[in-house]
């Protein structure tokens, strides 16, 4: 403590604020009701002076200090650990009386400016300050951790005083399921890195815990109407990491069609209703029937395009799961075929005739990046607007024919361009088109 008062002098001299009083004075015996006196005086003071006073009881009680200043004074009563004050800062001018409750042990810092418009005004400041002791009701701390570390086997430990839920550290040695309980009427938590992280939280006094690491510390937080408790903590099976799918890199069967003519007055495809798409013979897919009209893929959409701005030397990888018409799953990587196929072709040509590789990536990586599910932020990518799950894939996608939906439904399109703009490291311009 006279260290740390010392600190503080020194502290309070290099800013130019002495205090006219300066002392730390220790509460009494502790009997209720015993009052002791701390400190009292009457002082000249500017406004970039202070009278400034540590008291430290030694049990619970009430500060009063009686205050009156000409033309002005104000007061603040803190806890030295913290800085955290006691109640709101007081002012006047007028005699009055303040009280603060105080707990023993804690040291507390008491400190009263005078005229506060920082000018050289000065203040005669009266003060008399005395300390009673009173049993207080502690408030309770929400959360608080423990010094003490939990070990496999049984653990007794002693709850935290005046604290609602006491944290307490395991650190399994090893990767492992373990099984962790508690006595009856014991209420149990787990957390990870913080009391935020909330993991688990018992059933029947009991939880299972996978530890993926060694060394990967849990903090368990318990809540008991007794004063101490019992944690059990047993290693009850191993842990086994999951599989990793491998993401292979999609090889492309359909060739770009260079020769492609773009047909006139394009309508996008009813994504609100139930669509077929058929592979017909020439490699395209065709709308309702194998020889329906060909389904075309927007891959620029100048508006989305030019509102996004990409570091071409960002890594990027394209992957997707396509789950084919067997329920089999197939982890593919897109960023390749996308690339090398339709970069190019994308600088001449808003279109491509919709065949099975773009197909393929349009579901795979379209869902993916959440494009056809209404609960993530990529929904917007098809503009937040209703569709019929099982048709969403077609959200880019136009007929040359009549169709009930009309308008610019390309923004996924323009993801599609985005990224190929990205891998390339050369700057898209997309053509204007009317329709």
């Amino acid at each position: 403590m006279k260290r740390l008062v010392a600190i503080l002098v020194a502290l309070i001299m290099i800013l130019g604020i002495v205090p006219t009083a300066f002392a730390v004075t220790e509460g009494g015996s502790g009997e209720p009701g015993e009052t002791i006196a701390v400190q009292s005086g009457t002082k000249t003071i500017k406004n970039t002076g202070a009278i400034e006073f540590f008291f430290t009881p030694e049990v619970d009680g009430i500060l009063t200090v009686t205050l009156s200043g000409n033309p002005g004074y104000k007061i603040w009563v803190y806890q030295v650990a913290d800085d955290g004050t006691v109640g709101l800062a007081k002012d006047g001018t007028e005699e009055a009386t303040y009280e603060y409750e105080l707990f023993g042990g804690v040291d507390y810092r008491v400190y009263i400016i005078g005229y506060y418009d920082w000018t050289e005004v000065t203040s005669t400041i009266t003060y008399d300050a005395y300390f009673t002791a009173k049993e207080l009701e502690r408030p309770l701390v929400d959360i608080e951790k423990s010094e003490v570390v939990l070990e496999p086997g049984a653990n007794v430990v002693d709850l935290l005083e005046n604290t609602i839920v006491s944290l307490y550290e395991f650190i399994p040695a090893e990767p492992g399921i373990y099984t962790i309980t508690v006595d009856d009427g014991v209420t149990m938590a787990t957390y990870g890195f913080s009391a935020w992280n909330l993991i688990a939280n018992a059933e029947n006094g009991v939880i299972v815990h996978t530890a993926t690491d060694a060394e990967q510390t849990i903090l368990i937080g318990l809540t008991a109407e007794a004063a101490s408790v019992t944690v059990t903590i047993e290693k009850t099976g191993e842990y086994i990491p999951p599989v990793q799918n491998e993401y292979t890199n999609y090889e492309p069967g359909c060739p770009v069609d260079s020769d492609f003519q773009e047909p006139e007055n394009l309508v996008s495809i009813d994504i609100n209703k139930e669509q077929n798409v058929v592979l017909g013979d020439d490699g395209f897919y065709h709308l309702g029937t194998v020889d329906g009209p060909v389904v075309y893929v927007n891959l620029n959409n100048e508006q989305f395009a030019l509102a996004v701005l990409y570091d071409a030397g960002a890594p990027i990888t394209m992957r997707g799961i396509y789950v084919d018409e067997n329920g089999e799953s197939h982890y593919y990587d897109f960023m390749d075929m996308i690339a090398g196929n339709y970069y190019e072709y994308s600088k001449e040509n808003d279109y491509h005739p919709l065949n099975k590789d773009l197909m393929i990536f349009l579901k795979a990586y379209g869902q993916s990046q959440g494009w056809y599910n209404a609960n993530t932020s990529g929904f917007a990518a098809i503009q937040g607007g209703e569709f019929l799950a099982e048709s969403a894939w077609l959200a880019c996608c136009y007929t040359a024919d009549e169709n009930p939906k009309t308008g610019d439904m390309g923004v996924i399109g323009a993801v599609i361009a985005m990224t190929i703009s990205a891998i390339s490291g050369t700057a898209l311009i997309v053509k204007k088109k009317e329709f």
